[in-house]
């Protein structure tokens, strides 16, 4: 039996002069499965996902992804695995300004060799044509339009597709529809799910609109996951 694509245990973080904002004993998302997390600002989901990034570290506790503890790997090792395993979809976007649609989309290529492997027998322009073409982006010239041009539900959409190139093993998505319409919403979520259903990529999605979480495998609340009663280690 594989290890699970997320498992955490015994964590426990704080910022700097503030009192436990996550306690988790336990919390494991299979390989593969979908789950949506639901929760009032301030209960921690966008922490929650930087740790799970190795963008955050705990104060206590182990988080393993795909089998590697993130504790043993330095900060240049937790940059390579996470542009290896991961895309993610940020609620800022965090798109380069003064590349193309194209080339934003196409960045994650250039770093990762495992990346660029999963899609060997696609050329890297047409599986970022084909994530483009799904999210409504291949019209107008839009391609060659640095970013800075589109509306902010079209970055939205160019952060999904940058996040999906390459078919990473993990996808982390922070409320990644609040600046969709309804249609554009639909398409958004149709392209997510079978991207991940195709390629069994595990997908973590946060978001207060909880008419999405009956597409998902499982739903969460951040109280099901943390439990600040638990004593501090």
């Amino acid at each position: 039996m594989s290890d699970p694509a997320i498992d955490i245990h015994s964590l426990e973080f704080a910022w700097k002069g503030q009192s436990r904002l996550l306690a988790i004993e336990r919390f494991t998302v299979a390989r593969g499965e979908r789950v949506f997390i639901k929760g009032p600002s301030g209960s921690g989901k966008s922490t929650l996902l930087g740790l799970i990034g190795g963008v955050l570290a705990p104060q206590s506790g182990t988080i393993r992804l795909i089998g590697t503890a993130l504790s043993e790997l330095d900060a240049g090792g937790r940059d390579r695995f996470r542009g290896e395993h991961f895309g993610f979809i940020f609620q800022m976007f965090n798109l380069i300004p003064y590349l193309t649609v194209r080339e934003n989309v196409l960045l994650p290529l250039q770093f990762s060799a495992a990346r660029r492997r999963r899609i060997a027998g696609s050329e890297p322009q047409h599986e970022a044509l084909r994530l483009l073409e799904a999210l409504g982006l291949t019209v107008d010239g839009l391609l060659e339009r640095p970013v800075t041009e589109l509306s902010i539900g079209q970055q939205q959409r160019v952060a999904a597709a940058r996040a999906l190139i390459g078919r990473p093993d993990i996808v982390v998505a922070d409320e990644p529809t609040s600046a969709l319409d309804a249609d554009t919403r639909v398409s958004f979520l149709k392209l997510l799910m079978h991207e991940c259903g195709t390629f069994g990529t595990t997908l973590l999605f946060v978001s207060h609109d909880s008419s999405l979480s009956a597409q998902f495998d499982r739903t969460l609340s951040m109280s099901d996951i943390n439990d600040l009663r638990a004593p501090a280690h």
